[in-house]
C-alpha cells in the first residue's frame, strides 16, 4: 500500500461538545469509537485522548464521569434529549450549533481526505467540479466542512453506513472514491492485517 499522498483541502476541528450536567455529580460521556481518541479495549477499559482531558476535569471538579461508545446517530440523540451530558468529538458545524453547546476551543484537529483504489488513474486539480463524474462514499452523520457541504449537491455522494462499510464499498468498485478522516482510516487499514491492500490517500 501507498503510504504518501497528500490531503485535500478540508480541515476540521473536533471538539468536545457538551450539554450542561443539570448539577448532578455523575457525568455520562458518549460517543463512536474514535481511533486514539475514544477507544474501548477487549477487556472492556476505555482508552485515547478524550479520556485522559475528561478525567483530569473530572477530578478536578469533583465529579464522577462514566462512559459509552455506541453508534454515532445513537449518541448524538442521547445527548440532545439529556440521557447523557458529554458528547465526544463532534465535527462543529452551523446545524450542530443550533442543537448543541460547543466547548470554547477544539483539542484535536482532522485531516479529511479522499480514498481511492491505489490503481486509480485519474487526476485532481483540487475543484470539486472535476468530481461531478465520480462516486464518492460519504459517511452518515458525519460533518465534511462548509467547502465540500456546498459542493455536494452537484456531486454524487452515495451514503454509507459506516466507515468500514465504505472501506468495503471502495474496494468492490461500487464507490470511486470515499471521504473521510485520516487518523481513524489509516489506523483501521493498518490494523486489517493487509484486508484493504487496494485502499490508498488520494494524491492531489
Amino acid at each position: 500500500m501507498k503510504t504518501v499522498r497528500t490531503f485535500f483541502s478540508v480541515l476540521l476541528f473536533g471538539l468536545l461538545n457538551f450539554q450542561p450536567a443539570s448539577g448532578t455529580e455523575r457525568i455520562l460521556a458518549v460517543g463512536a469509537e474514535f481511533a486514539n481518541i475514544f477507544e474501548q479495549t477487549r477487556e472492556g477499559e476505555y482508552t485515547g485522548f478524550a479520556m485522559k482531558i475528561l478525567r483530569l476535569l473530572a477530578k478536578r471538579n469533583g465529579d464522577q464521569v462514566s462512559f459509552g461508545i455506541y453508534p454515532w446517530s445513537r449518541v448524538q440523540w442521547m445527548v440532545e434529549y439529556g440521557q447523557a451530558q458529554i458528547l465526544i468529538v463532534p465535527y462543529k458545524n452551523p446545524e450542530r450549533e443550533e442543537r448543541f453547546i460547543f466547548a470554547r476551543r477544539p483539542f484535536y484537529r482532522d485531516f479529511m481526505v479522499f480514498y481511492a483504489r491505489q490503481n486509480d488513474s485519474r487526476y485532481w486539480t483540487g475543484s470539486y467540479a472535476d468530481l461531478h463524474d465520480t462516486k464518492i462514499g460519504v459517511i452518515h452523520g458525519w460533518a465534511y466542512g462548509a467547502q465540500f457541504e456546498t459542493s455536494k449537491n452537484a456531486l454524487k455522494p452515495e451514503m454509507v453506513n459506516s466507515l468500514l462499510n465504505g472501506l468495503n464499498m471502495l474496494e468492490a468498485k461500487h464507490i470511486d472514491l470515499l471521504a473521510t478522516n485520516l487518523r481513524n482510516t489509516d489506523t483501521i487499514i493498518r490494523k486489517s492485517n493487509g484486508r484493504y491492500p487496494v485502499c490508498c490517500r488520494w494524491s492531489q
